[in-house]
């Protein structure tokens, strides 16, 4: 679980970073150029509450996915937040004691 300013930061890092340097930063292991592109087109289609709404539900907006992209649903989100904690954009929220 992600804190949600650690999410909208990240939003705000995807929205303004080209994507030739997130590629370079974030393809490898589990996270492929397919799981970027989605991860983009996601970014693109919504505003910051939106993205953080999605990423908690584990859920999509409408947005045009192709057969490579579907096949990723299921695994979509965790994977984007391991390749995200790999790099230092996102750190597990702290549970209350």
């Amino acid at each position: 679980m992600y804190s949600h300013d650690e999410l909208k930061s990240l939003y705000g890092f995807l929205r303004a970073t080209n994507e030739g340097n997130l590629k370079n930063m974030l393809v490898g292991g589990k996270m492929t150029e397919v799981h970027l592109r989605l991860l983009l087109k996601v970014v693109r289609a919504v505003k910051e509450d939106e993205f953080v709404t999605h990423w908690e539900a584990s859920s999509f907006p409408k947005v045009k996915m192709n057969a490579g992209e579907l096949v990723l649903k299921e695994t979509f989100w965790g994977i984007c937040g391991e390749a995200g904690s790999k790099v230092g954009l996102l750190s597990a929220a702290k549970k209350a004691a």
